[in-house]
């Protein structure tokens, strides 16, 4: 694992030295500073910048003595109990060994200075970092006393730990408390480890065993898998972060974890341990053997190899290829499980190091191979006979990865320098090598334009799609808007590149508005055309054809000159549809209702089913706050101007709103809004009724859920090629795992040109063709389960390989009408 330090990368390593009087390890992510001795000040740590934290010792410390990634102050919890202070990957451990049996009982304060991140327990016992909008920075597993490890588990007996918080002036004191009782208890045999007294890591691993059925173990130096003779079992549970896998083509995914125990050595070893995948929540803090998640065999996978007696730690692997394109589908990642594949009562264990162990540095790790997408081919070159002419894989694009947010927030400002300056300024791009923000200058005065610094805030923890957090609700809403404190976030500077282009993003618009509305008559083979955007690598207009005509060929040249348009021929590509259902399958007029399929209560949800007075069916994107007043968005052809009504129903007859404002003309598409120079997709503004009630939350789940999640902020940047997100329908349900392609395109639809909108594409779950999902909500979810509103549904298509949608980003919405979604502290 590699993290980046002064500007340059480089490999983990914790161990500590001493450096200035302070005590530092050589690379982590993040800064870490312990105690050099002499004073109480023992830890300081800042996981990013603007943000850390502090703790201190009730007493002067001692000079430790360091070892690897390990610092002991000998008797600094009093006679014969050592603190132990660990440096790791992604923060760092707090252990007492207590060497020697105390002669009272013992009690440790712990006090705590954060600096935008503070302590809080849950009612599980769970300690939590958070910063100042509640979102979770780690998660602590409860202390726990392990004695000396006996021979039927490396862990030992466990004892149990009480903790509190308490506020005291300025600061945090974390108490600890260990059971007096299981100290003095003559079978618990010393040392006896306080274990994770507190902890600052993002580790998703943790073991359970049938002895303790009720004991977690999220904080375990070890992990461990099997069974004993006596009929003992045991299972490891293992978690990683599998976005980056989405839209790639995947070649392998292998489980690696280090085989450091067994019963014996060889490749053949009883039955093995089988790795499956699990099926439903758990959290490393508080899964036990009594209270598991599920499991599933589909696509399970054994390895019998074994290291034991003189055997060195040997990896042991599993292919998990089938179960990581599971993932990659949107199946739900909660993880992994590894267990005796039978649990039948024989010596069948292995015993791995944790992702907290920082003696053998070798925590569990999935290792990902990815097949090359290719480039396109050009099939017929620029000439005297017509523009040029490409093929591209099918999935061209589609392996994008996810910019760093400060590249992201930039390029999203590099685009609204380039609108303004549309003239001047052709479509920025990154350098995906050099991480550049690139801004092409199509005029001499530009380059004084686009060179200027791009400088502002970026904001951090926006953009997952991991819908197995838990965070769900079905009761409870609420007329609340009212922003909480802001997440993370993280300054960025950028001094643009700019080199010389021909064409303007000005001009470029130009021609794709032009061509997307000519007609066979004025444009031979005009109708084989679907969209087109601007290629900034290239500064050309890229027109998508699912058929390509040396009369075609011919006719742009003419039109627009050989080197400014290139056709990508895809004989598959479709126009995007925005029916909007004319099923008229009547929703129950139950009063009081409170689900995506009816949601007829006072409150209006988003990502819940209405229809139309002209019997079409839409969904409803966000509640949306106005200085005027509460409203709601949705897509603009589900409300378009030619409708008189523009009345939204639910329950089949019940009018809770009117259509205010709209960008969709059926027929034209996009319309620009009154006072707007710029065309911003597709959507409509609602004012509801009296006693109807816009509330800051949307629907998950499938077309019948009731549970929801609440909505607490809004994307501050335009979507970026390789971001992910979910989508929600009346039908569709809500589906994850969808990713970003491009920046901004230009779509033919059955309903007209659908102009600046985002395109996506997903492995296998598409929108419903009839329509009815349109106007949905577009997001993606933060560390404590809460939504990011990220834009509304538009249209989609698909293909025999893949989906598509378009949808209009937040970030346009915002500008159409002003406001922001509504939020939720």
């Amino acid at each position: 694992m590699r993290v980046k330090k002064n500007a340059a990368w480089a490999w983990i390593d914790p161990t500590l030295s001493e450096q200035g009087g302070v005590v530092k390890p050589k690379v982590i992510k993040g800064d870490l500073a312990l105690s050099g001795g002499g004073d109480a000040a023992i830890t300081s740590y800042a996981p990013e910048d603007g943000r850390s934290l502090s703790l201190t010792w009730p007493t002067t410390l001692p000079t430790p003595t360091l070892d690897g990634s390990h610092a002991t102050y000998p008797d600094a919890a009093g006679p014969g109990a050592d603190l132990v202070v660990t440096a790791l990957a992604t923060g760092f451990r707090y252990d007492v060994v207590l060497r020697t049996r105390p002669a009272k009982d013992v009690k440790l304060q712990i006090p705590f200075r954060g600096k935008g991140l503070s302590l809080r327990e849950t009612s599980d016992g769970v300690l939590r970092v958070t910063d100042a909008s509640g979102l979770n920075i780690a998660v602590n597993s409860p202390p726990t006393l392990r004695s000396a490890k006996d021979m039927r588990k490396p862990a030992g007996r466990a004892g149990a730990v009480e903790t509190s918080v308490e506020e005291s002036g300025t600061q945090q004191v974390l108490q600890l408390k260990p059971d007096p009782g299981f100290l003095a208890d003559p079978a618990t045999r010393y040392p006896v480890t306080l274990q994770s007294a507190f902890s600052m890591t993002a580790a998703s691993d943790a073991d359970v065993w049938s002895v303790t059925p009720n004991d977690p173990n999220g904080s375990g130096m070890t992990l461990m898998a099997g069974t004993q003779s006596d009929g003992t079992k045991s299972r490891a549970y293992l978690k990683f972060d599998t976005s980056s896998l989405v839209r790639q083509q995947i070649s392998n995914v292998t489980l690696s974890l280090l085989n450091i125990d067994g019963p014996s050595c060889g490749s053949q070893v009883s039955d093995g341990i089988q790795v499956r995948r699990v099926t439903s929540g758990w959290s490393p803090a508080t899964v036990t053997w009594a209270q598991q998640p599920t499991n599933t065999t589909e696509n399970a996978v054994t390895n019998r190899s074994s290291v034991g007696g003189s055997c060195a730690p040997t990896p042991m692997t599993w292919d998990i290829t089938a179960v990581a394109q599971q993932w990659a589908a949107d199946v739900g990642n909660y993880g992994l499980v590894l267990m005796s594949p039978t649990e039948r009562a024989v010596r069948n264990y292995r015993v791995y190091p944790s992702s907290e162990n920082s003696d053998f540095n070798d925590p569990p790790k999935l290792t990902a191979t990815f097949s090359p997408v290719g480039d396109p081919v050009v099939v017929s070159p620029a000439g005297p006979d017509g523009v040029e002419v490409i093929q591209a894989p099918a999935n061209w694009r589609y392996d994008a990865v996810q910019m760093a947010e400060p590249q992201a927030h930039a390029l999203s400002a590099a685009f609204d320098r380039v609108v303004a300056n549309a003239d001047k300024l052709a479509d920025p791009y990154v350098d995906m090598v050099s991480g550049q923000v690139i801004v092409p200058a199509a005029t001499a005065d530009g380059h004084a334009v686009g060179s200027a610094l791009l400088s502002g805030t970026a904001y951090l923890g926006y953009g997952g799609t991991d819908w197995t957090i838990p965070g769900e609700y079905t009761d409870g809403d609420t007329d609340e808007d009212g922003e909480g404190p802001p997440g993370p976030t993280e300054s960025y500077n950028f001094t643009p590149q700019v080199p010389d282009v021909t064409a303007s993003h000005g001009q470029q618009v130009t021609i794709i508005r032009e061509v997307l509305q000519l007609t066979s008559a004025q444009l031979p083979g005009a109708d084989a055309i679907i969209s087109a955007r601007p290629w900034p690598e290239r500064n050309k207009v890229l027109i998508t054809a699912n058929a390509v005509s040396p009369e075609l060929r011919l006719a742009l040249a003419q039109r627009y000159g050989v080197n400014n348009v290139v056709i990508r021929l895809k004989p598959d590509a479709a126009r995007l549809t925005t029916k909007t259902g004319t099923d008229n399958r009547q929703l129950t007029t139950q009063a009081g209702t409170d689900s995506r399929a009816n949601d007829n209560d006072e409150y209006i949800n988003g990502g819940g089913a209405f229809d139309t007075k002209n019997d079409f069916e839409c969904t409803m994107g966000f509640a949306w706050s106005l200085p005027a007043g509460r409203r709601l968005v949705t897509a603009g052809h589900c409300l378009p101007v030619d409708d008189p009504t523009g009345v939204p129903l639910t329950g089949g007859t019940r009018e809770y709103g009117k259509r205010v404002l709209t960008t969709w003309d059926d027929g034209i598409g996009t319309v620009f809004l009154p006072g707007k120079n710029e065309a911003q997709g597709d959507s409509a503004l609602v004012t509801p009724n009296a006693s109807i009630y816009p509330t800051a939350s949307i629907f998950i789940g499938g077309p019948t859920s009731r549970e929801k999640r609440p909505v607490k902020r809004s994307w501050q940047r335009r979507s970026a090629p390789g971001d992910l997100f979910c989508v929600g329908g009346r039908y569709y349900g809500q589906h994850c795992s969808w990713k970003v392609v491009e920046g901004n395109d230009y779509f033919k639809t059955d309903g007209g040109l659908l102009d600046n909108a985002i395109p996506a594409t997903h492995a296998s779950e598409c929108l419903r063709e009839e329509g009815g999902d349109s106007g949905g909500p577009i997001y993606t979810f933060q560390s404590d389960g809460s939504v990011v509103a990220k834009g509304i549904t538009s249209s989609g298509t698909s293909t025999l390989l893949d989906c598509y949608v378009a949808f209009t980003d937040i970030t346009t919405v915002r500008q159409s009408y002003g406001g922001d979604v509504m939020k939720r502290r």
